[in-house]
């Protein structure tokens, strides 16, 4: 530790009305990992400053949508990884 796990949620087309177009919705979830919830909360704020808004390429533009903190009272548990999850919407061409 630290690390990210990426997960890909749902990737979708945008629809004109004519057609299916070529640009993509995708969600994708970082789940940051730390020893303690200080580590994740670090991790998972260099994600953000890294990814949020975001544009160049193919990308159109990345955006945050969502933070959760799974820490609560008793958590996390000892020598299981402290873990804060950010969900992102990447908007690209292809």
């Amino acid at each position: 530790l630290p690390g990210i796990v990426l997960h890909l949620i749902n990737a979708a087309p945008r629809y004109a009305l004519a057609a299916v177009g070529d640009v993509r919705d995708v969600r994708v979830q970082a789940t940051c990992l730390g020893a303690d919830y200080a580590q994740a909360k670090a991790v998972a704020r260099a994600v953000s400053a890294r990814l949020s808004g975001y544009q160049a390429g193919a990308f159109h533009q990345i955006r945050i949508v969502g933070e959760r903190d799974v820490e609560q009272a008793g958590m996390p548990v000892p020598g299981e990884p402290a873990v804060v999850m950010l969900d992102f919407v990447f908007i690209y061409r292809g």
